[in-house]
């Protein structure tokens, strides 16, 4: 058996005997209510993807041998009631996928940062303040959701991020988006709405690829004068609900057609990544 399902039921334990199941690759157990993994699971090496969003799984339900999962690459996790990283994930490090959106996590580890090769990284919706210093060893990020959380800066290490595309900040406490960032040159989409960021680093400015730069509900009086008069890159940006002085705001209006200067609608991430792949 290569897959098995056993999404919506009403399962609070899972049979030790799952360990027999030698040739699986993706175990689906969504919207159950299981509260701990049997510690037999390590025996599937060949686990490719677990899926266990929407369950009331806490760091504590999780074997210490689920960091033996080396052909693990997929973990979503949305949905539960992690209050820490479990230090046994930082061994799983074939991860390419991880999801832990809309638990209770207040800090993240810095060995979260040795699954270097992570392409996608969902944690909104916790209680963060702040990521690990050594985020910019996650060279293979290309995709990173934060949003909804407490995060008041972001690390510069992150300007290692030479992979990222995509980075989702919106409903943080940002002060400011640092020149940091500007190092990451396949950035697509910026999204920092509903912050309190006072100002953006000329260097996001010159990002080569950079299509959606979205700043709508911050705190700016201004802005970088390479996005006034050029931003030949840009095909969105929204400042509303801003306090940007009237000259520079007149100034925006003659920019190219091409640039969108529209309202702030932070749930538009499908839309916005569409968008970019198709420019």
């Amino acid at each position: 058996m290569e897959g098995l399902y056993l999404e919506d039921n009403q399962l609070v334990t899972l049979s030790e005997r799952v360990g027999e199941l030698e040739n699986l690759k993706e175990l689906y157990l969504r919207r159950n209510k299981l509260e701990a993994i049997p510690a037999s699971i390590a025996k599937c090496e060949n686990l490719d993807t677990i899926f266990l969003e929407d369950n009331q799984l806490t760091e504590a339900g999780f074997p210490e041998d689920f960091g033996k999962l080396s052909s693990l690459k997929g973990l979503p996790l949305h949905r539960n009631k992690l209050t820490k990283f479990p230090p046994q994930f930082a061994r799983l490090t074939g991860l390419e996928e991880i999801y832990l959106d809309n638990n209770q996590i207040t800090e993240l580890p810095e060995d979260f940062c040795s699954l270097v090769l992570l392409k996608e990284i969902g944690l909104g919706g916790n209680n963060l303040t702040s990521l690990p210093k050594n985020f910019g060893n996650l060279v293979a990020l290309e995709t990173l959701h934060c949003e909804g959380n407490q995060i008041e800066k972001l690390p510069k290490t992150m300007g290692g991020l030479g992979s990222l595309k995509f980075i989702y900040i919106q409903d943080n406490k940002l002060g400011k988006l640092h020149s940091c960032l500007g190092r990451c040159e396949k950035l697509e989409i910026i999204n920092a709405e509903n912050n309190c960021v006072a100002g953006v680093a000329k260097r996001i400015a010159e990002l080569p690829k950079l299509r959606h730069l979205l700043l709508a509900n911050n705190q700016l009086k201004a802005l970088p004068d390479c996005i006034v008069k050029s931003a030949s890159n840009l095909r969105r940006l929204t400042l509303s609900g801003n306090s940007l002085e009237a000259t520079m705001v007149k100034n925006l209006e003659r920019r190219d057609s091409m640039v969108q200067i529209t309202e702030g609608d932070g749930d538009g991430e499908e839309e916005e990544e569409a968008e970019a792949a198709a420019s």
